[in-house]
C-alpha cells in the first residue's frame, strides 16, 4: 500500500488521505469500496463523492462512465489506462469475445461515457434468461488467505462468473452474498468470521470443476471480439470433423445437441440447468440458434459449453479462429476494384483521424451521416467534441404542465416541437414533482366516475367482461390512470389447478420399466456406461423430468442405478480379464489395459486387476 503524503488534493470536497493498492484479479468495485472505507466515505452518492461520479455508475460487474472515473482518480488510479481498467477490473472480457464488433463498439461507448441504463439489455443478459444481476460470490479459503497475507479481503473476478459455483484454486463451493439494492451502494468483501457460511458445504463435482476452469480460462484470455461468420465457421468445421454432418453436407444440429447433452451428462450439477435444457418443443434450442440465428446474442455459458465439447479448451478454439482468419487472408486476391476500394478506405481513415475536422465536416465530405462518423471515430478511440443538449426553462415548464394533465408523451413532443426522448427524460427527472402535481382533471374524473358506475352495476362480472363492455374507457384509464384502476378493479379469483394424474400409479409403472431395462442392459457384456441421461431416454423424458418430485421411488431408483466412471472402469477390467482367459492369451497389465480400452490407469484399477487375477490363478 502507499500513502499520498505529498499530495492530499481535494476532489469535489473529498480528501483521499490513503489509497490502497489494487490486488491481483480484484474487481474495480472492490477496490473502490476499500478506498471508500479507508477514507471514511460510507456510500457512493452525489453527497459524498461529488457530482463527478454519477450514482449507479459503479455496479459490481460492469461499471460505467469509466473515462470520467479515470480523470477523477488521476494519479491515484491503479490502472495505466481506461482500457486496462476494463480488461482487469470488470467482467466485460467475459462477454466481449462473443459480441459482434458493432455491438462491442456500442457497449464500449456505454462503459466509457454512459450510465448503466440499458447496458445489460445491450449485452443480451436480460433477454437470454440466465440472470442480469448475479450475486457476489466468495471462497472462504481465499478470504482466509487474503486476510492472512494482506490484512483484508476483496472480491475476485474469477468468482463472479455466471454459473460458476466452485473455486478453481481450492476446489471448494463458493458462498453467495446478495448484491446491494440501494443504487450506488458498495458491498464490502467479507472480513469477519460471522460472514462465513457455517452450513455444510455441498460436494464439488468433476463437471463443476471443468466448467469453472473453462470460464476462468476465458476470463484470463482477455479476448477481442470475434466476428460472427468466423465464429460460426469455427463451430461448424469442428462439428463436421467430429462427424455431426447431414446428407447435404451441413451441420447435423439435432445430433450435435444430443451429443452435447450426453457429454455433459444432462447438465447435472450445473447452474441454469433448466434454462440450458429448454425449450420443451426443441430441447437445447440455443444450439440450433448458434448456427441459424447469428444475429441473436447467446450467453457466454452457451458458447463455453460448445467450446468445451468441440475444442476442449479456449486456447484450442482461438487457434482454430486464428487459422480461419489466416486462410481467409491468404486466399484473398486483390482486383482493380479492390484497389480502388482500398484507396477510398484510406481516404476515409485519413479524414476520420484528422481531428482538425469536425464530425459534421467529415460526414459532409464522405457523404455519411454524422452519427456514423461519430461511431467510427469512437471505434478508433479518437476524442470527440460534444455539446450538452439543453432545453430552456420555459420549455421544461410547458412539458411538465402537459404531462401533469395526462397528455401522452408522443402528443407532448409533437405539440411542443421537441423529441420524444427529451420528454421522457424530463418526466423521469421530475417524477416526484409530477406525481404530486398530477390531479385528476375534469376529463380524468369523468372517466373515473364512468368506470365506478360500470363496476357498481356489474359486480358479478370479471375484469375481462367489464373491459369488453367499454373497451375505449378501459384502455384510456389503463394508459393514463393505471394505479387508480388497479385499486378499484375486482380481484381475480385464485386458480386452483386440478392434478388428475395418478402419480403413485405412474411411479410404479415407470419403476417397472426402469427395472426391466437395467436388468437387460447389465446382462450385455459389450454394454456402455449406465448414465442418468441413458435411463431417462427409456422413459417419457419430459414427463419424468418435470414431475420427478411427484415420483419419489423412481427418483431414488434413478440415483441408485447411476453407474459412476470408476465403477464402469472396473466392469471393463473384469470383462477384459475374462476375454483374455477365454482366448488363452497371456495375462499382463498392459494386455488388460489394451483389451479394456482404458487410457488413464489408476491405482484403484490395479487393485481391481489383482483381485481378479487372484481368483483366476
Amino acid at each position: 500500500m502507499r500513502k499520498n503524503a505529498a499530495r492530499l488534493g481535494r476532489r469535489n470536497g473529498i480528501r483521499l488521505a490513503y489509497v490502497p493498492e489494487i490486488q491481483p484479479d480484484e474487481l474495480l468495485h472492490s477496490w473502490l469500496g476499500r478506498v471508500a472505507k479507508t477514507n471514511c466515505i460510507p456510500l457512493l452518492s452525489p453527497n459524498s463523492w461529488g457530482e463527478t461520479l454519477r450514482s449507479g455508475s459503479i455496479i459490481p460487474d460492469l461499471p460505467t462512465d469509466l473515462l470520467n472515473l479515470m480523470n477523477w482518480l488521476s494519479d491515484d488510479s491503479p490502472y495505466s489506462s481506461v482500457q486496462q481498467l476494463i480488461d482487469l477490473g470488470t467482467m466485460y472480457p467475459y462477454h466481449r469475445s462473443f459480441l459482434s464488433p458493432e455491438r462491442h463498439a456500442e457497449v464500449q461507448e456505454k462503459l466509457l461515457h454512459g450510465d448503466c441504463t440499458g447496458l445489460k439489455t445491450l449485452l443480451g443478459r436480460v433477454a437470454n434468461g440466465f440472470g442480469a444481476n448475479p450475486n457476489l460470490n466468495y471462497c472462504t479459503e481465499c478470504v482466509s488467505e487474503q486476510i492472512k497475507t494482506n490484512g483484508h479481503s476483496y472480491w475476485c473476478r474469477q468468482h463472479q462468473m455466471p454459473g460458476v459455483k466452485v473455486c478453481v484454486k481450492h476446489h471448494r463451493p463458493l458462498q453467495t452474498l446478495a448484491t446491494p439494492r440501494a443504487v450506488g451502494e458498495f458491498l464490502y468483501p467479507p472480513v469477519e468470521a460471522s460472514w462465513m457460511c457455517n452450513s455444510p458445504s455441498a460436494s464439488v463435482t468433476q463437471m463443476q470443476m471443468r466448467f469453472a476452469r473453462l470460464n476462468n480460462e476465458l476470463l484470463s484470455a482477455n479476448l477481442t471480439p470475434i466476428d460472427v461468420p468466423t465464429r460460426i465457421r469455427a463451430y461448424a468445421d469442428e462439428a463436421k470433423i467430429k462427424g455431426y454432418i447431414n446428407r447435404n453436407g451441413n451441420v447435423d444440429k439435432a445430433a450435435l445437441a444430443n451429443a452435447l447433452l450426453h457429454h455433459y451428462d444432462n447438465f447435472s450439477g450445473l447452474a441454469f440447468r433448466e434454462r440450458l435444457l429448454s425449450s420443451r418443443s426443441m430441447p437445447l434450442a440455443w444450439v440450433h440458434a448458434m448456427f441459424t440465428r447469428s444475429a441473436k446474442s447467446q450467453h457466454p455459458i452457451c458458447h463455453l459449453l460448445m467450446i468445451g465439447f468441440l475444442f476442449t479448451s479456449v486456447a484450442n478454439f482461438m487457434e482454430k479462429v486464428a487459422g480461419i482468419r489466416t486462410s481467409s487472408t491468404a486466399s484473398y486476391t486483390p482486383t482493380v476494384g479492390d484497389s480502388l476500394l482500398t484507396e477510398m478506405e484510406e481516404l476515409e481513415q485519413a479524414l476520420l483521424k484528422d481531428l482538425s475536422l469536425s464530425c459534421r465536416e467529415v460526414a459532409k465530405r464522405l457523404q455519411l451521416s454524422i452519427t456514423t462518423v461519430v461511431s467510427r471515430r469512437r471505434q478508433l478511440r479518437l476524442p470527440i467534441s460534444s455539446r450538452r443538449k439543453t432545453v430552456s426553462i420555459d420549455d421544461i415548464e410547458r412539458i411538465k404542465q402537459s404531462l401533469s394533465l395526462g397528455t401522452p408523451v408522443a402528443e407532448v413532443a409533437v405539440a411542443l416541437s421537441t423529441s420524444v426522448s427529451t420528454v421522457y427524460r424530463i418526466r423521469s427527472e421530475f417524477a416526484d414533482e409530477l406525481e404530486r402535481a398530477t390531479e385528476p382533471n375534469a376529463k380524468v374524473q369523468k372517466d373515473r366516475d364512468a368506470l365506478r358506475s360500470l363496476i357498481g352495476t356489474n359486480r358479478e362480472l370479471s375484469i375481462n367482461e367489464i373491459r369488453s363492455m367499454n373497451p375505449a374507457l378501459y384502455a384510456r384509464i389503463y394508459r393514463n390512470d393505471r394505479e387508480w384502476m388497479q385499486e378499484i378493479m375486482p380481484r381475480r379469483k385464485a386458480y386452483v389447478s386440478s392434478d388428475r394424474a395418478n402419480w403413485a400409479l405412474r411411479d410404479d409403472k415407470f419403476c417397472g420399466i426402469l427395472d426391466k431395462f437395467v436388468l437387460e442392459f447389465l446382462r450385455n457384456k459389450n454394454r456402455g456406461q449406465l448414465t442418468y441421461a441413458l435411463m431417462l431416454n427409456q422413459l417419457p423424458e419430459a414427463t419424468v423430468r418435470n414431475n420427478l418430485h411427484k415420483m419419489p421411488r423412481l427418483n431414488i431408483l434413478l440415483q441408485a442405478y447411476v453407474e459412476s466412471k470408476p465403477a464402469y472402469s472396473r466392469f471393463r477390467v473384469r470383462n477384459a480379464v475374462n476375454a483374455l482367459r477365454n482366448s488363452g492369451s497371456k495375462f499382463s497389465k498392459s494386455a488388460v489395459q489394451r483389451t479394456a480400452g482404458i487410457k488413464n490407469w489408476t491405482p484403484e484399477l490395479d487393485a481391481c486387476l489383482n483381485r481378479h487375477l487372484e481368483i483366476i490363478l
